[in-house]
């Protein structure tokens, strides 16, 4: 009997997943977390573009949306990115962003450390892993 058939192995993977779901979530979430940040940080600029479609007449009226339509793209592309971060980048924005306790700061740590081992340390190196594979 290989590794591939054994019940006890199907379990790891099994928890694993769940695991790496758990993780998957938590970035999700600081992500949806800095929302309301890339807007305040994007929200003078729109402010701006906004004031300037109103203030312009009509002939003019079409250059002015189109800059307060790449303005707000250039928002929603800021808020975009969050979701190709790492959960360590997200931390620190979050901590940029938000007064955070020490408590708390020790808590994001953590978490950091129980997803990094999790995600990149609980199966060795890929040498490793086929080498198991193999017994």
């Amino acid at each position: 009997m290989g590794l591939e058939n054994s019940v006890d192995l199907d379990k790891v993977y099994k928890l694993f997943g769940v695991c790496a779901h758990h993780c998957s979530n938590i970035e999700y979430n600081m992500a949806l977390l800095l929302h309301p940040a890339k807007w305040n940080k994007h929200r003078a600029r729109l402010d701006s573009k906004k004031q300037e479609m109103k203030n312009v007449d009509i002939k003019e009226w079409y250059a002015a949306y189109k800059n307060f339509e790449e303005a707000l793209d250039n928002a929603g592309q800021d808020i975009e990115d969050l979701y190709n971060k790492s959960l360590g980048n997200l931390i620190k924005q979050v901590n940029d962003n938000y007064p955070l306790t020490d408590e708390q700061n020790k808590y994001l740590r953590d978490i950091l450390e129980k997803r990094n081992f999790v995600i990149h340390k609980m199966w060795g190196s890929t040498a490793d892993v086929l080498r198991m594979r193999r017994l």
